[in-house]
């Protein structure tokens, strides 16, 4: 009997299994939160002047990290110096260039150096793109021991503008 019963049951569970055929789709969502972070750019310029050396700093940070510096030096001729003519300031200026100060750094990618003479004395410039060089490659160099740690890559503004005031640069904008 127990047997009939289980047939019994086994195929009622068939039939009935068969007639309810349902397709079930099971749909899964997901949701995706997307944060759009908004990049944010902007330039500080710094000056400092120091024996008659004039110093302008124009950092540029990208979200709060410098990613490029531009350095600009400016020293007046000694009073004695006059350069009257374009040929004259010519000739100082190759003869600046020859030099074994100037020498040292010299352009490659990512670093610029520039040397100008206008009537009231030397520019001398530079250009740091933070992302294509390590300020540590030039440590040896005079402009690294002035500020070099401002020219490293990953360097945050609050960093900056602290180590710039204890060297004597004063925000300029």
């Amino acid at each position: 009997m127990k047997k009939k019963i289980s047939l019994v049951l086994l195929s009622m569970l068939l039939v009935g299994c068969a007639t309810q055929k349902e397709e079930v789709k099971v749909t899964q969502t997901s949701m995706q939160e997307t944060t759009t972070m908004k990049e944010v750019v902007e330039t500080k310029v710094y000056e400092n002047i120091e024996d008659d050396v004039t110093t302008t700093l124009s950092v540029t940070y990208k979200n709060d990290i410098v990613t490029h510096v531009d350095i600009k030096a400016t020293k007046p001729f000694p009073e004695d110096v006059r350069l009257d003519t374009q040929e004259q300031k010519e000739m100082l200026k190759r003869e600046l260039e020859q030099s074994p100060e100037y020498q040292e750094e010299k352009e490659r990618d990512g670093f610029k150096k520039n040397l100008e003479i206008d009537e009231t004395g030397f520019v001398v410039s530079f250009s740091y793109d933070v992302s294509k060089i390590n300020a540590k490659d030039f440590e040896h160099y005079k402009t690294y021991e002035q500020f070099g740690h401002v020219l490293s890559q990953g360097v945050t503004k609050t960093e900056t503008e602290k180590e710039l005031a204890e060297i004597g640069f004063k925000l300029k904008n």
